[in-house]
């Protein structure tokens, strides 16, 4: 079949982007033409040249100045892929399904998958030209009006968490019809046609990537905190590290709770330190949330901003800080699935998450922090769930203090779900048999 999917354009750095090709690899080896819509790449100023495709060469040529790294898998995945690209000169923007749909029925696609949030997409149409799948994460409880109403454009959702798949389902069918302009008024089809797949995981990729000595990297973060010549020391000192983009201004990865943890955890005498792998300079104020809480400036470890801003950190650092950190910290407001919180897992690290949405299902070695309130966020008449600080503190306790059989026994299952769960072979099989329908 002939399939377009609508994302991140697969060759620049975002977890989208990342997903996209890996989506792309998969339906190739199930047989089928893909092409990529990519939304952040503009490949022509003349609008009546939007609508046409070029190729893999074309492609580079045009967006090669945002380009950080194209391998040779890219190469041999995408030689024979057209891409298309933004309708908009900036994106962000609202989508007109309608372009998508010129698209579609000009160069007769079978299949419409959009990995990308879908309220972008504007309420213009009934429906897509073509079989049409949206695979999204959804965060807030109730489902945002925004995001339902663009759902009922599409035929069928994927979900990437139970948690996601049993909120849909439970939508309320004449609360939806309400929403709908331009819907089917008798009934929702998106609550019928739901299905669950989450993102790919490729371990092996990964474990190629795992090439940093751990120990090495360790004592390079904490070189200017400890003596790390001294044996005492290093056994003494814990290693905590939080990864997470500092790009919303509602704070969905709740900065300020999980650094009051931390400083609750210093006041209760652990030597920790805290690796904080964001931007300083993004939507919430880091060092303000830092002064006021009172906490040890000394006690945080603040990576490169310059790298940070410009994605210079590459992915087999990041798979290096996994395996260098005692726990991952990310106890966040709300997960529609948490990719940063299954490869630590993946990679042997503990994880502390929230004990709701996807962050429930998918917590194997580590703790789940207790829910303080639900935070309501404006934009969205819909909530999410702010994280007690103080079970933070316990959970990173508690898991800092197992004992060794306790740490190998957790670990390895944490690996064995991963694997076992987001391995190749069992998405590919997902995906043939969604499509297939």
């Amino acid at each position: 079949m002939k399939i377009l999917i609508s994302s991140n354009s697969p060759l620049v750095p975002s977890g989208y982007a990342i997903q996209c090709f890996e989506l792309l690899k998969v339906l190739k080896k199930l047989g089928h033409k893909v092409s990529i819509l990519s939304w952040n790449t503009v490949l022509s100023d003349k609008k009546e040249e939007r609508y046409h495709s070029v190729d893999y060469e074309k492609y580079i040529e045009i967006i090669n100045n945002n380009i950080t790294t194209i391998t040779k898998e890219h190469d041999e995945i995408c030689k024979d892929v057209r891409f298309y690209g933004c309708f908009n000169d900036k994106f962000p923007s609202i989508i007109d399904p309608n372009d998508i749909n010129k698209i579609i029925i000009q160069d007769k696609f079978d299949i419409f998958i959009h990995l990308l949030d879908i309220w972008i997409i504007d309420d213009k149409i009934n429906k897509f030209a073509c079989k049409s799948f949206a695979w999204i994460p959804f965060h807030f409880v109730p489902i945002e009006k925004k995001t339902l109403i663009a759902m009922n454009m599409f035929h069928s959702a994927i979900c990437l968490s139970n948690f996601g798949k049993n909120l849909l389902s439970n939508v309320d069918s004449d609360k939806l019809k309400n929403f709908l302009i331009f819907g089917n008024k008798n009934g929702a089809n998106i609550i019928k046609n739901i299905h669950f797949i989450p993102h790919f995981i490729d371990f092996d990729y990964l474990y190629s990537k795992n090439t940093l000595d751990k120990d090495l990297l360790r004592n390079t973060l904490l070189k200017d905190k400890i003596n790390i010549d001294d044996e005492e020391s290093q056994t003494n000192t814990y290693l905590i590290s939080m990864i997470a983009k500092n790009s919303e201004e509602s704070n969905r990865k709740c900065f300020d709770m999980n650094l009051l943890a931390f400083k609750k955890l210093l006041d209760n005498g652990c030597n920790a330190y805290l690796y904080l792998h964001t931007s300083f300079n993004g939507k919430c104020n880091i060092k303000t949330i830092i002064e006021y809480y009172e906490i040890d400036i000394n006690r945080i470890i603040i990576p490169d901003q310059y790298q940070i801003e410009m994605n210079k950190y590459s992915y087999n650092y990041i798979m290096g800080v996994y395996c260098a950190s005692d726990v991952l910290l990310a106890s966040t407001c709300s997960e529609g699935f948490g990719l940063p919180v299954l490869e630590a897992q993946l990679m042997g690290c503990p994880v502390v998450t929230t004990d709701c949405t996807a962050m429930s299902e998918y917590t194997y070695n580590g703790e789940c922090a207790e829910v303080l309130d639900k935070r309501f966020v404006y934009v969205n008449d819909s909530y999410w769930y702010l994280p007690d600080p103080n079970s933070i503190c316990k959970k990173v306790e508690k898991v800092l203090l197992r004992t060794k059989i306790e740490k190998a026994n957790k670990r390895e299952y944490g690996i064995k779900m991963v694997k076992e769960n987001f391995n190749y072979d069992v998405l590919t099989k997902k995906w043939n048999d969604v499509l297939s329908l």
